[in-house]
């Protein structure tokens, strides 16, 4: 089955299996049950045909509890810039297509679910165990999976013979999957309408803010304008009245008798007062810097008695 994502199926060593919706689920009543990751990939699948009714389920990489990703666009050729479904995987287990994987022959494994979210929320809640390989032929000890993988010589590996109908569980598993992809390429378009909807509404108002700011900023400017322009015309107004008065007062002095010795007299009287004003200024700044010679002086003693 070409371009397929990785599903879920539990083997065992020994047990029979029961159909629990779209993915198959097998009771064990002598071992425990080991979880094998199975995938239905392109380039190299781990399910390998045997016979006509059999199955060999083999786990390549057994003991290795690291996060992974899968990618249904990439299956379905759907256009580069829809975002990609990206699903977690824990420990090497995947779930798929909102199925449930009932194992009641483990009760913790019901106490063990985890829930996997992908990137357009489509929930997928699975019921499964963690991981827990044993080595073939070894069944008194199991081998829990590991965070980094161990060493070639020393990994398990997983190897089972089990009566699969993988015909059904194929054509569930492609149809839950059509679906998906259709339900995620629906969402991306609403999405993407929606963004577009969203950036071509902010930014006419955008667009209709910075109007109305350069509007107000230009009426300002011109507000600004008009009063310093009436600003000015006022000061002139008053210049002009102040020199009206001044050259009609200096006229009626010339004019009347003895007016140039008043203006002279006058102009002595301020001299005078402008000489006066000197003096007495330089007269406060020698008072000032006598006090500061003898405020130093007086420090100049303290230290020394000290």
């Amino acid at each position: 089955m070409p371009g397929w994502v990785t599903g879920l199926l539990p083997v065992s060593t020994c047990g029979q299996y029961v159909r629990k919706g779209p993915l198959t689920a097998l009771i064990n009543n002598t071992y425990s049950v080991i979880t094998s990751h199975i995938t239905l990939g392109r380039t190299r699948p781990l399910i390998r045909p045997a016979h006509k009714e059999t199955q060999h389920c083999s786990e390549e990489r057994a003991g290795e509890g690291a996060f992974g990703k899968v990618f249904l666009a990439e299956c379905y050729n759907l256009s580069p810039d829809q975002e990609k479904i990206l699903v977690a995987v824990k420990s090497r287990v995947v779930g798929l297509c909102c199925a449930t994987a009932v194992l009641s022959s483990e009760p913790s494994v019901e106490n063990s679910s985890f829930h996997i979210r992908c990137a357009y929320d489509i929930d997928f809640n699975c019921l499964v165990d963690r991981p827990v390989y044993r080595q073939i032929g070894v069944t008194s000890s199991p081998r829990r999976s590991l965070s980094v993988s161990p060493a070639p010589s020393v990994r398990p590996r997983v190897r089972s013979v089990v009566k699969v109908d993988h015909s059904e569980q194929d054509r569930v598993i492609k149809a839950s999957v059509h679906h998906m992809c259709a339900q995620c390429a629906a969402t991306t378009e609403r999405e993407k309408r929606r963004k577009r909807e969203r950036k071509k509404d902010k930014r006419e108002e955008r667009e209709e803010r910075e109007k109305i700011r350069k509007r107000e900023k230009r009426e300002e400017r011109e507000r600004k304008r008009e009063k310093n322009e009436r600003e000015r015309e006022k000061r002139r107004k008053r210049e002009k009245e102040r020199e009206n008065e001044r050259r009609e007062k200096r006229e009626e002095r010339e004019s009347t008798r003895g007016g140039r010795k008043i203006e002279r007299e006058r102009r002595q009287r301020n001299r005078e007062k402008k000489e006066r004003e000197r003096k007495r200024r330089e007269r406060r700044e020698e008072k000032e810097i006598e006090r500061e010679r003898e405020s130093r002086g007086e420090k100049e003693r303290m230290k020394r008695r000290q």
